[in-house]
């Protein structure tokens, strides 16, 4: 990814045009061009960009305030079933205050189980698939201590045809 110093645009090169580089544009503050659209851009620009790093806008977060995007990225990936309310009891419930850690001792699966309403298979299925969509993380020290994580985010290449935008 590149950042263009002139528009403060950041934006990922495709492959070089007659009038420069076509780029997929993934932010543009001066509006000059719409994000996931592509646009070419001239030599000079590209030339004078600098490489960028993607970062985990999470890293920073305090542990409460991550708990809190945690259970929203885990609404996002379920819409509906009983996931999330496990989830919201993890988070709520289990999760010792001020980290980012839960245990999940047989008294915390008993009150995950009651409360989302769960035969213990039910509520084993489930933290397996928070577990295989990377939201829970086996931590270091007790076998039932788990860290709650967030998968990465996929950046699709609008080119492709599984985007449908900017295709040329």
């Amino acid at each position: 990814m590149l950042y263009v110093a002139v528009s403060g645009a950041v934006v990922v090169v495709l492959h070089p045009v007659t009038t420069g580089w076509a780029c997929a544009v993934i932010t543009d503050p001066s509006h000059t061009h719409r994000p996931g659209a592509i646009a070419d851009l001239p030599d000079r620009d590209v030339e004078s960009a600098v490489a960028v790093e993607l970062v985990d806008p999470t890293s920073s977060l305090p542990a409460d305030a991550f708990a809190r995007v945690w259970l929203g990225r885990v609404w996002g990936e379920t819409r509906g079933g009983r996931l999330f309310p496990v989830a919201r009891v993890l988070v709520e419930q289990v999760r010792e205050s001020g980290t980012r850690t839960v245990l999940l001792d047989a008294a915390a699966r008993r009150r995950l189980a009651t409360v989302a309403y769960l035969r213990p298979q039910g509520l084993d299925n489930i933290l397996a698939r928070l577990q295989r969509n990377s939201f829970l993380t086996p931590a270091t020290g007790p076998p039932d201590l788990y860290v709650l994580t967030l998968p990465a985010l996929e950046i699709s290449n609008p080119c492709t045809a599984e985007s449908g935008i900017g295709r040329r």
